[in-house]
C-alpha cells in the first residue's frame, strides 16, 4: 500500500476517534461481531510479491467480557515482482482474543490464531497453513459500534515467510446480555447505613444517624434527639425517659 494511502487511512481513523461523543459501552457477554476492514498486506522480500492494499471482514463471538473467538477472510490483489503476471491472496483464519479493560470505551487486545493462505497465480495455485499473533485496539462509539486497529504477524509455511498484516475497520456488535450491575447493599430501615454495619437496625423514618446507623444523641444523655425535651442537658446529670 502506498504510503499516502496509509497515512490517510490512519488520519481518518484518528480523527472520528477524537470527534465521537461520549458512549456508554463497553465488552458483553454473548455478542455477536461483524467487522469490515481495510488496510495492507506487506510480503516478505523474497517471495517477490508486491505489497497492497488488503480487504477483510471478520465474524465473531465474545464468550465473556474477556474471551472471544473470530473467524477472518482477507483478500489482497497482487503481482509478482518477478514480472509473473497477477496474483490474488485470500487469507482465512480463527483466531482467539483476550481483551483488557473490557467495561471501558477504549479495549486493548492480544489475539492468536491458526489458517491458511491461498494464492491464485498465473502460473498456478497454491494453498499454504498459517499462524498469526498480534493485538489491536476497539474505541466504542456506541453501545454497538466500535471502531478498531489490528496489526498481526503472520507466518505461512511454505517457506516459513514472515509477513505483516494492519488493518483498521468497524467492530458491528449484536445481541449480548449486560452483567447484572452489583446489588446494593440492603437497608431495612432506610437511614443510609447498611443492614450489616447497622447497629440500631429498626430506626424511625427521617432520623439523623450517626455512621453506625444508630440515632443520634447530641448531649451524651442516652435519650436520641429526636425523642429528647431537654437535648443540652448537662454532663452525668441523671435523666428520665424523656431526657
Amino acid at each position: 500500500m502506498k504510503r499516502h494511502s496509509v497515512l490517510l487511512i490512519t488520519l481518518a481513523w484518528l480523527t472520528v476517534v477524537c470527534l465521537a461523543g461520549g458512549a456508554s459501552a463497553e465488552m458483553e457477554a454473548g455478542t455477536f461481531t461483524v467487522s469490515p476492514m481495510i488496510g495492507g498486506y506487506i510480503f516478505e522480500g523474497n517471495q517477490d510479491i508486491k505489497n497492497r492494499p488488503a480487504f477483510g471482514l471478520g465474524f465473531g463471538y465474545n464468550f465473556d467480557r474477556n474471551w472471544g473467538t473470530e473467524a477472518v477472510f482477507n483478500y489482497v490483489n497482487t503481482k509478482s515482482d518477478a514480472g509473473k503476471g497477477d496474483i490474488k491472496a485470500y487469507l482465512y483464519r480463527l483466531d482467539g482474543l483476550y481483551h483488557f479493560n473490557a467495561t471501558e470505551r477504549f479495549v486493548p487486545y492480544v489475539a492468536a490464531g491458526v489458517g491458511g493462505i491461498y494464492f491464485d497465480r498465473s502460473g498456478g495455485n497454491d494453498n499454504d497453513p498459517l499462524v498469526n499473533y498480534g493485538g489491536g485496539l476497539k474505541y466504542f462509539i456506541t453501545e454497538a459500534i466500535a471502531l478498531r486497529g489490528d496489526v498481526r504477524h503472520v507466518i505461512s509455511f511454505d517457506s516459513t515467510y514472515n509477513n505483516l498484516l494492519y488493518t483498521v475497520g468497524l467492530s458491528i456488535f449484536f445481541g449480548g446480555t449486560k452483567e447484572a450491575a452489583a446489588r446494593a447493599p440492603l437497608d431495612s430501615d432506610g437511614d443510609g447505613v447498611p443492614d450489616h454495619l447497622d447497629r440500631c437496625p429498626d430506626t424511625p423514618a427521617g432520623v439523623a444517624v450517626d455512621s453506625f446507623g444508630c440515632p443520634l444523641d447530641s448531649d451524651g444523655d442516652g435519650v436520641p434527639d429526636y425523642l429528647d425535651r431537654c437535648p443540652d442537658t448537662p454532663a452525668g446529670v441523671a435523666v428520665d425517659s424523656f431526657g
